[in-house]
Formats: C-alpha cells, structure tokens, sequence
C-alpha cells in the first residue's frame, strides 16, 4: 500500500518501480505512490533517477541494427512502434498506435496524474538515418495474428542474466530464446 510505501522512504529505503513499459508511461505508478527514487523502463533498457530526472544509464540498440529491423518492418509491412529514452515513434496515420498513446493520457488524466507523452510520427518513405538511441521496437499484428515482437538490445539480456544468476537462489528459472 501507498502508506507502506510511504513507511519505507520514512525509513530511508529506496523505492524503485520496474516495469516493461516506456518511461514516460510510468508516471501513474510513480505518483500514486507519491513518488520514488528510481525507474527502471523498457525492459531495463533504460534507469532513471526520479530525483534529479536524469538516466544513469540507457541500454540502445546500435544505430546499424536500428535501421535494419525497422527496414525489415516496413518491407514486411508490420505495424510498429519504437522508443528513444524520452519520445514515442509510430508511423504517421496509424490510428491503433495513435489510440494507445491517448488511452495513457487518458487513464493517467482520469487517476489525476496527467501526462502527455512525447510522440513523435515518422513518415516511412524517408530512411530511418536520423533515429538514434532507440531503446525499444514493437512490432505488432504479425502476419494477420496479433503476436509482438519485442527488440531490445542482447546487453539488457547479459544483464538480466548475470543479474540473475549471481543474486537469485531458485535455479529453476528457465530463459526463454
């Protein structure tokens, strides 16, 4: 609860909110449990000092394999979006990526927290050159199914993993390829 939480920061304990979600969209929980000391977002892709609102540390997929995943994406003709630490990309006039950006807003305005997002649309019939630190692509609607892929660069996965396998006790935990 709120109140533990609450006990918590009293006590000098750091509060940290993880989450697969993109930063910027985690602004619901942070202020519903009236603040925290840290984030973890996309996956762990990104770590963000709620303090002082700067990332300590952003995991991006390099820029060669930015561009060949999401060229792959518009060839195959998949409907997409990607994330830099700070902004929302989708493709211009893609409605269901429209709605989910406004959805947030609207649930976070509805729990008093408002929020608007950092969005920008991206005209696909111009190369994919000038998008840099890419932390996150989702692509979805996957040859007529509505399956995700999720991209994030292989170093969150090694850190994950090492993570896990230093600190965690349970050796039944499986990764999944």
């Amino acid at each position: 609860t709120v109140e533990m939480i609450q006990k918590a920061k009293a006590a000098g304990i750091k509060i940290c909110i993880a989450s697969g979600r993109f930063d910027g969209m985690l602004s619901i929980y942070r202020d519903s449990i009236l603040g925290c000391d840290y984030t973890i977002s996309c996956n762990g892709a990104v770590v963000k000092n709620e303090n002082s609102n700067q990332f300590l540390l952003v995991n991006a997929l390099s820029h060669e394999n930015t561009i060949k995943i999401l060229t792959y994406f518009k060839e195959q003709q998949l409907t997409f979006m990607f994330y830099s630490p700070d902004t929302i990309y989708y493709e211009a006039g893609k409605a269901k990526m429209a709605k989910r950006v406004t959805d947030y807003e609207q649930l976070a305005q509805s729990l008093g927290f408002p929020k608007k997002l950092k969005v920008e649309t991206v005209d696909l019939t111009k190369p994919f050159d000038s998008y840099h630190n890419i932390i996150k692509i989702v692509a979805s609607d996957i040859n007529g199914a509505n399956g995700i892929f999720l991209i994030l660069s292989l170093f969150v996965k090694s850190i994950y993993i090492q993570y896990i396998d230093a600190n965690i006790k349970d050796k039944n935990i499986r990764y999944i390829e």
